[in-house]
């Protein structure tokens, strides 16, 4: 892996890897974060409008230049950032770098197509729903940060899509991205050095203006407390998803977090699968950690027949209890360490995984990770730190819990209520 940074304050992270393809991927400093809370999905309209608009002397959009090289793309709004990617073949990345390099040319007025876009993201939105897992786990993540920019869906609202005008959309374009400064990673049998020579060659140059890399707030907000959330779903299978709020991506904490997340609900022996299987016959439950600037989330969610999801919902609150009260066990660690090296090192089996492993690294960590580092992260973490460390991952106080099935009678916030651990919260150890 090699790594530079030019006096622009663009970032160049590139690794060399024997790869047929080689992926390009350009991380703009701006998410559904930087929304105006009255235009919410402003950020993931640029990205749209970005991608569709002419590139210069050619009259087509990055897209079909881009497949016309043998390459695809793909753009991502997230709430901190905006990802751009593009793979192509090993022999035509120079020209997929000269193309990737128009999204910071300025939007024309002329060429923003807001009405056809704005339609395509109604419908996104509308494919997303409520009661889909994006739309729970966002619905999570509102409940435990609420009016803070983070609980924002990067798919914005209704609403604050209607408020968008094409001047607004040329000043955020303007704003962020091209007084920012952007990374650019690259991942293929590429020289970094040839990388550099390229950036510094092709017009339009990546050449943001001089600004704050680290623009975000890094006193993190104090989660809501304990919250339920009803979707009241009216068929037959039911929703059921629990957030636990932690800290900023950098605190020592948050590899604790990705061992518990790994602890609970990877492998046919981890403790949610188990009782899952028991409890109510299910053989999957999924979870993710949500990693920002200053804060992140754990989310688990499942779906169980609309009669097992009381006892289900229990069940998982009484595995947490358990774990936070005895400790995991070796084996545990054991099995959460393997399969999370079996994840990194998948990671480096194509272009595409490996540049956003390098941005993934520089982003949330502040620094490259190699392999072996990544692996350090978690095995570094000994048993005793992990079971001391539990009660503040499991902090009563920054749970929530939706649901989504009939509402009946039975109350899931006493559920929640009475969920204990052996201590409050510890802060990093």
């Amino acid at each position: 892996m090699e790594y530079s940074i030019r006096e622009d304050g663009l970032q160049i992270a590139s690794m060399h890897l024997s790869t047929p393809t080689v992926s390009l991927v350009i991380w703009v400093p701006v998410g559904s974060r930087s929304d105006p809370s009255h235009q919410s999905g402003i950020a993931h309209m640029v990205e749209h409008l970005v991608l569709s608009q002419s590139i210069p002397n050619t009259q087509k959009s990055l897209v079909t230049v881009i497949e016309n090289l043998g390459g695809s793309v793909q753009a991502t709004t997230e709430k901190e950032h905006t990802r751009f990617e593009v793979r192509v073949p090993s022999n035509r990345w120079t020209a997929a770098l000269y193309y990737l390099a128009n999204i910071f040319t300025p939007l024309s007025p002329q060429q923003v197509e807001i009405e056809a876009t704005r339609v395509t993201l109604y419908n996104e939105l509308m494919q997303a729903g409520p009661t889909g897992p994006l739309g729970i786990l966002t619905a999570l993540e509102q409940k435990l940060w609420d009016n803070h920019p983070l609980s924002r869906s990067s798919f914005g609202t209704r609403e604050g899509l209607q408020n968008i005008s094409i001047e607004d959309i040329v000043e955020f374009h303007a704003t962020h991205y091209l007084t920012l400064p952007c990374l650019l990673t690259a991942a293929g049998p590429i020289d970094h050095t040839k990388l550099l020579f390229a950036l510094n060659a092709f017009p339009p140059a990546i050449q943001p203006l001089p600004g704050s890399a680290d623009h975000f707030s890094t006193s993190g907000p104090i989660p809501h407390g304990q919250q339920v959330l009803w979707l009241d779903e009216s068929n037959s299978a039911a929703t059921i998803a629990l957030g636990l709020a932690g800290p900023g991506s950098r605190d020592p904490l948050v590899p604790y977090l990705t061992l518990l997340n790994l602890v609970l609900n990877v492998g046919s022996r981890a403790r949610l699968q188990t009782m899952l299987r028991r409890v109510a016959g299910i053989y999957r439950i999924d979870g993710q950690v949500r990693e920002y600037t200053d804060l992140s989330t754990l989310l688990l969610w499942t779906r169980v027949h609309v009669a097992h999801y009381k006892s289900v919902t229990e069940s998982i609150l009484s595995v947490l209890e358990e774990l936070s009260t005895v400790g995991a066990t070796q084996s545990e660690l054991d099995l959460a360490r393997g399969a999370y090296r079996l994840h990194v090192c998948a990671g480096l089996e194509s272009s595409r995984l490996a540049a956003l492993w390098l941005g993934n690294s520089l982003l949330r960590r502040g620094r490259l990770l190699d392999l072996k580092e990544a692996m350090d992260e978690l095995d570094g973490i000994e048993l005793g730190k992990f079971n001391y460390n539990l009660p503040a991952l499991c902090n009563p106080s920054g749970l929530a819990l939706c649901i989504g099935a009939p509402r009946q009678t039975w109350s899931a916030l006493t559920c929640l209520g009475s969920f204990r651990c052996r201590h409050m919260w510890r802060g990093p150890n």
